[in-house]
């Protein structure tokens, strides 16, 4: 009998610590930035579709890269056709 009630005496005050911290309270407001600066697309002409590789890519050491692979890339698909044709 003394153990239960020792037993039930710790498992009330362990439950009862829980209740310690104040609740959580969330926002009710948000700030105007929350999402960042809204960018207004001026033209859509110019949209990245239409933009060359190169003004994309402006460093020269990337362009000099790509268009060593452009060759490779070329020649291999020659090599293809020779191929598919034999």
């Amino acid at each position: 009998m003394k153990k239960q009630i020792i037993t039930l005496t710790v498992a009330a005050l362990t439950l009862s610590s829980c209740g310690i911290y104040t609740q959580y309270k969330p926002a009710t407001e948000v700030p105007d930035n929350l999402y960042g600066e809204e960018v207004a697309v001026a033209d859509t002409v110019d949209n990245i579709g239409n933009l060359s590789w190169q003004e994309i890519f402006t460093d020269p050491r990337l362009q000099e890269l790509i268009e060593q692979q452009e060759k490779v890339k070329a020649h291999r698909s020659g090599t293809e056709i020779t191929v598919t044709l034999a």
